[in-house]
Order: structure tokens, then C-alpha cells, then sequence
């Protein structure tokens, strides 16, 4: 079975600690999963071409 949990940073280590006590096994999330929450949270970015998007992140 696969949980997602978000765990505050503060706690991050410890919460690492208990985890592989109780024999979890923590995988980190790969490149797809994150940008598929950047879709979801609305954090992308429509341009028209490459000189708007220098604009954007310049």
C-alpha cells in the first residue's frame, strides 16, 4: 500500500526516524509527480513565444 503524508520540515527528521522504525519504506517523489501537483495547484505558465517567456523568468 503507498500513503502520501506531508510532514512540516520542522519535523522531518524524526518523523524519518519513526518511520523506518515501524519498517516503512520512504521513496522519493519523482520529477512527474511534482510537476503533476504544480498543474493542480496552478503553478504553470502559458506563452506565446520564447521572448514572453524570458520576460516571465528573467
Amino acid at each position: 500500500m503507498r500513503l502520501t503524508v506531508r510532514v512540516p520540515r520542522t519535523e522531518n527528521r524524526r518523523f524519518r526516524t519513526i518511520a523506518k522504525a515501524l519498517g516503512c519504506e520512504i521513496e522519493k517523489r519523482n520529477a512527474l509527480d511534482e510537476a503533476l501537483d504544480d498543474v493542480m495547484a496552478g503553478r504553470v505558465y502559458k506563452v506565446e513565444s520564447i521572448d514572453e517567456f524570458r520576460k516571465i523568468f528573467a
